[in-house]
């Protein structure tokens, strides 16, 4: 039942974070302007777009960024694990990269030694 309760939350997210739902709610709350309008019809387009929308909406976003929050967090903890890996290859690659050096700058001492004393 989570699991539904949550791909309902990320949804709902999703759509009121949309233009479109924008556009409706603009609208929606344009028809209040309407003079033919009876009062009654207007209290009730009050009632939709003042207290009714945020009393359901705001649960229903915040359970939704938590959500989303959970998984970007966890995308995060997997990048900087993956990254941490390659920084450690690379460090080890310098490491043994260093060493090589070493082994040839001393074999090139040795190969310049013997050169020099062949030449004399």
């Amino acid at each position: 039942m989570q699991h539904l309760n949550e791909r309902i939350a990320v949804w709902g997210t999703k759509l009121f974070g949309s233009m479109w739902v924008f556009y409706i709610f603009f609208i929606w709350g344009l028809l209040g302007l309407i003079p033919s309008l009876s009062e009654h019809l207007r209290n009730i387009i009050l009632l939709i777009s003042s207290a009714w929308i945020q009393l359901w909406a705001l649960p229903l976003i915040a359970v939704g960024n938590n959500v989303l929050s959970r998984t970007s967090e966890k995308r995060a903890n997997e990048d900087h694990r993956l990254i941490k890996e390659e920084f450690n290859l690379m460090k080890k690659e310098i490491m043994i990269n260093r060493e090589n050096n070493k082994e040839i700058h001393r074999l090139l001492k040795l190969l310049h030694e013997k050169l020099s004393d062949e030449t004399r």
